[in-house]
């Protein structure tokens, strides 16, 4: 069995550099090479914080919501995963798809997680994904549009 790479991802890859050195060139003028880079992470480190922070501060606010891991902004990545104590995740995502608002639910890989936390009968996560080209008012249509559908009104 002969295995072949992965041409896109090896492609694509060459252009991370130039990116990262473009966009700290953009956020800090006249700065180059590794410093470019280093602002370029610092500044996408910070706005994925700030973008995690404000979905997992509503779901926090909710104690019909349950957040799969760390609950700090400052100590994971912009993914989320929550399950709410009425409503199925399928039932969520479902919901919320209409919206053009691109969630999922499931047990994304991780089938034997899902069973240790008993949540097989939820169908599994709601899963969130966040990057730094997502903006604040994105996650606040987001959480505009879950706030009802979590409260279970009709047509929420």
């Amino acid at each position: 069995m002969s295995w072949n790479a992965n041409y896109e991802l090896s492609y694509g890859a060459t252009g991370i550099v130039d990116y990262l050195d473009a966009l700290g060139a953009h956020l800090s003028p006249g700065v180059e090479g590794r410093a470019a880079r280093q602002v370029a992470w610092g500044a996408i480190a910070e706005h994925e914080r700030k973008l995690t922070e404000r979905l997992l501060g509503f779901l926090r606010s909710r104690p019909d919501v349950r957040i799969i891991g760390r609950t700090d902004a400052d100590a994971r990545v912009p993914t989320i995963s929550f399950v709410h104590e009425r409503r199925r995740s399928s039932e969520i995502v479902t919901a919320v798809d209409p919206h053009g608002i691109g969630i999922r639910f499931g047990h994304f890989y991780a089938i034997r997680l899902i069973v240790d936390l008993d949540l097989t009968d939820r169908d599994g996560v709601v899963r969130v994904s966040m990057v730094h080209y997502n903006s604040l008012d994105e996650v606040d249509r987001l959480i505009a549009v879950l706030e009802p559908i979590l409260d279970g009104i009709p047509g929420g």
